[in-house]
C-alpha cells in the first residue's frame, strides 16, 4: 500500500495539466462537492488585463459576479462572499457549493480594454457523496464490497444507492471463467486517462497494484508487477488461462482528472461435473424399482468447483400432486486439492401408495452457482405394493441381473420358440385352407367366426388415443428453449423452426426434403423404417415433439392426421423392458388408466394404422 499514494497523485497531477497546456480555457463539465469549498479550475496566463465571471451562459446586461483586474478584484458574488478567484491562473472559487451552483458559467480574458472577447463556458454539476461506500443490496445483511446470499426460482434482488447526486448508474452484471480461458474485466464505460489494478485474496486479505497505465499522453506508460496479467488499450484487465490460483477479488480505479470511477470484481474458476444417483447408469435413464414405501437414496458430484449444494426435487406433471417426500438430509463433502466432492443421502417416503406409482425425482444442484451446472440426474422410482406385509426392502436399478439372468434363458430358448412358432404358422395356413373349402359349401358364415383377434369397442379405442394426446399435451407444451432458464415454458409450435433435412433411399445420392412433413409422406398406410440421424442439439427431440403437436392437433398438412396411434417412446427409457405395451402402460399411460398390457396389444393390433417414434 506504501506504493500506491505517491503514485496515485503523481498520476492525478499529469493528466489534470495534460489537457490545458495546449491553450487556455477551462474543462467542462467539472463536478463540485455540495457543502465543501469547490473550484472551477481554469488556466490563463498572466498576461491578462482582466478576467470576468458570469454565472449564466447569457450574460448580456448582467453584472459579474467577479471581474479580477490588476488593481484588485471586484463583483457582486465577490462582495456577498459567495465567490473568490485564484489571481494565479483565473480559476473561480465557490466558497460553499450547493445544488443552486448546478449551472453553466461563462469566463472571458481581456488582454486589453480594446481586445477581442472570447467566451469559455463551464457546466458545473454538485455533487453529493453518498455515506455507503458501495451499492445496498437487499439480500445483503450489511454494506460489504462483496455479498454471498443463496437466492431461490422467485426471489427478487435490489441495488440500490441513496442520498447521491448527480443520478448513479447501476448495473447488474454476472461474469463465470471456465478453467482454460481468457477473462477479460472491464475498468470502465468512459474515457479515462489512468488505471490502477488491485489484488486481493479475499475480502479481509490487504490489497496490492498488479496493473497500472497513463494515457492520453504523448507517451503511455503502464507497469505490470507480474507476468501473468496484461493490461488492454482501453484499461481492462487481461488474465490469460485464468485457473484457480487467479481467483479473489480485482478492483479498478479509473479517473479523467476530475471524476474517478471504482469496480471489483469477484473472480471465480468453476470446474464442471454432474449428478450421479448412486445405483444408476449415468449413462442411461434409470428406473429403480421398489416395494419399500420409505428408504434411502443417495446422490453424488464428484471433481466439481466450486462448492455446490445437493437436493432432491419431485417432477410433477399438470396438477398432479406430489407423491413423496424427502428428509432427514445428510450432506458430507471432500475435498480433494481444489476440487470438491458431495455427498447428499435423503431418506425418502411415499405419501399415498398405490397398487403401482410412478414418480419420477431429480437431483439436482441448487445455490448460488446452480446455473452453471444445469444438469441434474433424473431417473424414475417405480413403487409396488409388497405381497407379504412383512418384506423388506428391495431396491434394484435397470438394468439389472435379473434382466440379464432373462436374456440369457430368452436366447437358449429363441430355437425352441422359432420351431414352435414354425409349426403353428402351418396349422394355422392349413386350417385357413380348410375354412376357405368349407366356405364355398357353407354360406351362413360370418366374418365374425373367422376373425382370429378379439373385438375392440369404439370406445375403448377412442378413450386409448384420448389418454395418448393428453400425455404428449404435457411434453410439448413444456418446451425450454434455453435449458437454464426454467421459469417461462413454450408449446412446441412456438419455438420449432424447420431445419434443413436430406434423404437417401436405395441409392447413394441425398437429396433435399422441402419440409419436414415429406419425412412420412410416402410412409404413411404401408409397413416402413424411418432412421432420422443427426448430431447432438441438431433438433431430432424437437422434431419429433413437433410431430406430436401435428398428430394431436390434426394439422392438415402432416400425414399424421389419417393415422389413428403414434406411440412416442425415449430408447433410453425401455431398459429391462419386455414389450411396447408394458412401455405404454408404464411410460405413456397414466397411474390410474384401466388399460392392462393385454388389453394395450389388442388395441394396436385391432388399430387402422400406427406410427411409433
Amino acid at each position: 500500500m506504501e506504493l500506491t499514494i505517491p503514485f496515485t497523485v503523481l498520476i492525478l497531477s499529469i493528466a489534470f495539466t495534460n489537457g490545458l497546456i495546449d491553450g487556455e480555457g477551462c474543462i467542462s463539465p467539472q463536478y463540485l462537492e455540495v457543502g465543501r469549498s469547490g473550484m472551477i479550475s481554469c488556466f490563463f496566463r498572466d498576461d491578462f488585463f482582466a478576467i470576468v465571471w458570469f454565472n449564466s451562459p447569457d450574460h448580456q446586461n448582467k453584472e459579474p459576479i467577479i471581474n479580477l483586474q490588476k488593481s484588485g478584484t471586484t463583483g457582486t458574488g465577490y462582495d456577498s462572499g459567495e465567490f473568490d478567484i485564484e489571481h494565479s491562473n483565473g480559476s473561480l472559487i465557490i466558497n460553499s457549493v450547493s445544488i443552486t451552483h448546478e449551472q453553466t458559467f461563462t469566463v472571458y480574458k481581456l488582454t486589453s480594454a480594446t481586445s477581442d472577447i472570447v467566451e469559455h463556458y463551464v457546466q458545473v454539476i454538485p455533487t453529493i457523496h453518498p455515506l455507503q461506500t458501495s451499492p445496498y443490496i437487499s439480500n445483503c445483511e450489511s454494506e460489504q464490497e462483496i455479498c454471498f446470499s443463496q437466492l431461490h426460482e422467485d426471489s427478487t434482488v435490489q441495488c440500490s444507492v441513496l442520498n447521491a447526486r448527480p443520478v448513479v448508474d447501476l448495473r447488474w452484471t454476472q461474469k463465470y471463467f471456465k478453467e482454460g480461458t481468457t477473462a477479460d474485466l472491464v475498468c470502465s464505460r468512459s474515457e479515462i486517462r489512468v488505471t490502477i489494478w488491485n489484488y486481493k485474496e479475499d475480502a479481509k486479505s490487504p490489497s496490492h497494484v498488479i496493473q497500472y497505465a497513463l494515457y492520453n499522453v504523448k507517451v503511455v506508460a503502464s507497469y505490470s508487477l507480474t507476468d501473468e496479467y496484461q493490461l488492454g488499450t482501453d484499461g481492462s484487465l487481461i488474465i490469460p488461462g485464468v485457473n484457480i490460483k487467479h481467483e479473489g477479488i480485482y478492483s479498478c480505479v479509473s479517473g479523467d482528472g476530475i471524476s474517478e470511477e471504482v469496480r471489483s470484481y469477484k473472480v471465480e474458476v468453476y470446474v464442471p461435473a454432474f449428478p450421479v444417483v448412486v445405483g444408476c447408469n449415468p449413462n442411461q435413464y434409470c428406473t429403480i424399482d421398489t416395494s419399500a414405501r420409505s428408504g434411502n437414496f443417495t446422490c453424488k458430484v464428484e471433481g466439481i468447483r466450486p462448492k455446490v449444494q445437493l437436493e432432491w426435487k419431485e417432477i410433477v406433471s399438470g396438477s398432479s400432486s406430489q407423491q413423496i417426500t424427502f428428509t432427514g438430509h445428510d450432506t458430507t463433502t471432500d475435498r480433494r486439492g481444489d476440487l470438491f466432492d458431495v455427498y447428499l443421502t435423503s431418506q425418502y417416503e411415499i405419501k399415498s401408495p398405490k397398487v403401482e406409482s410412478r414418480i419420477t425425482i431429480e437431483c439436482r444442484i441448487t445455490g448460488s452457482n446452480s446455473d452453471l451446472f444445469d444438469a441434474p440426474a433424473r431417473f424414475d422410482l417405480q413403487y409396488s405394493l409388497p405381497i407379504a406385509t412383512d418384506a423388506t426392502q428391495t431396491v434394484t436399478s435397470r438394468p439389472n441381473f435379473a434382466a440379464d439372468f432373462n436374456l440369457l434363458w430368452l436366447l437358449m430358448l429363441l430355437p425352441l420358440f422359432l420351431l414352435i412358432g414354425s409349426c403353428c404358422l402351418w396349422k394355422l395356413k392349413a386350417k385357413g385352407k380348410t375354412k376357405s373349402n368349407n366356405s364355398r359349401h357353407r354360406s351362413g358364415d360370418t366374418d365374425e367366426q373367422i376373425q382370429m383377434l378379439p373385438e375392440v369397442s369404439l370406445d375403448a379405442m377412442q378413450r386409448f388415443v384420448q389418454q395418448l394426446k393428453i400425455r404428449y399435451e404435457g411434453l410439448y407444451n413444456a418446451v425450454c428453449p434455453v435449458p437454464y432458464i426454467r421459469d417461462r415454458m413454450y408449446c412446441i409450435n412456438q419455438v420449432f423452426v424447420a431445419s434443413g433435412i436430406q434423404t437417401m433411399k436405395s441409392h447413394d445420392e441425398w437429396l433435399e426434403l422441402k419440409s419436414y412433413h415429406d419425412i412420412l409422406k410416402n410412409a404413411v398406410n404401408r409397413f416402413a423404417r424411418i432412421i432420422l440421424e443427426g448430431e447432438p442439439g441438431y433438433g431430432k427431440s424437437t422434431l419429433s415433439l413437433q410431430l406430436l403437436y401435428d398428430w394431436c392437433k390434426g394439422i392438415s398438412p402432416s400425414p399424421l392426421r389419417y393415422v389413428q396411434v403414434v406411440i412416442f417412446l425415449r430408447l433410453r427409457q425401455l431398459g429391462g423392458v419386455k414389450s411396447i405395451s408394458q412401455a405404454i402402460r408404464q411410460f405413456i399411460l397414466p397411474l390410474d388408466s384401466p388399460f392392462t398390457e393385454a388389453e394395450i396389444k389388442n388395441l394396436l393390433q385391432n388399430c387402422s394404422s400406427i406410427v411409433i417414434i
